[in-house]
C-alpha cells in the first residue's frame, strides 16, 4: 500500500510539473539606434516573447557580441501568452565607427532570441558603455 501511494504522488507531482512547464515559442528582436548631436549613443532593444502559457514569467538577460551580460529581468505574458519587453543601452563611444550586436537569452525557461546589430559614428567625448543595468527602461508589457 505504502509503494502505491508513493506511486501516485509520483505521478502527481510529474503530472504538475509538466503542466506547470513554460515553453517560449519565439522570441523576436528589433533594435533602433540613436546618435545625439553631441555624441551620445544609445540602443534601444524591444522584444517580444511569445510562450504557451498565459501569465508566464520569464527571466532573461541580454548578451552583448562583446560577452558582457546584463542583470536578470523578469516579465510576465499577458492573457495571450505575450511579453513586450523594453530596455534602453548607452554604447560605449570613442573615436570612428562603433559596431557591435546584442542578443536576448532566457534564464528561465531557456531560449535564445535573434541577434541584432548596430553600427554608430559615436563622439569620443560623450559618455556610455554597456553595463549590467541599462540607462532607462524596465521590462514591462508594451501592448499585446
Amino acid at each position: 500500500m505504502f509503494r502505491t501511494i508513493l506511486t501516485a504522488l509520483t505521478l502527481i507531482a510529474a503530472t504538475a510539473t509538466q503542466a506547470s512547464a513554460v515553453e517560449v515559442k519565439q522570441a523576436t528582436m528589433q533594435l533602433k539606434k540613436y546618435a545625439t548631436l553631441g555624441g551620445a549613443c544609445m540602443v534601444e532593444l524591444t522584444t517580444s516573447i511569445t510562450t504557451d502559457t498565459a501569465g508566464a514569467t520569464i527571466s532573461f538577460k541580454y548578451i552583448h557580441n562583446s560577452g558582457k551580460k546584463s542583470k536578470t529581468f523578469t516579465a510576465k505574458t499577458k492573457g495571450n501568452g505575450i511579453a513586450l519587453v523594453k530596455h534602453q543601452w548607452d554604447i560605449p563611444n570613442g573615436p570612428g565607427l562603433e559596431v557591435g550586436g546584442f542578443r536576448m537569452e532566457g534564464v528561465s525557461p531557456k531560449f535564445i532570441s535573434n541577434t541584432k546589430a548596430y553600427s554608430l559614428d559615436c563622439k569620443p567625448k560623450a559618455p556610455g558603455g554597456f553595463s549590467a543595468t541599462p540607462k532607462r527602461g524596465t521590462s514591462r508589457i508594451l501592448s499585446n
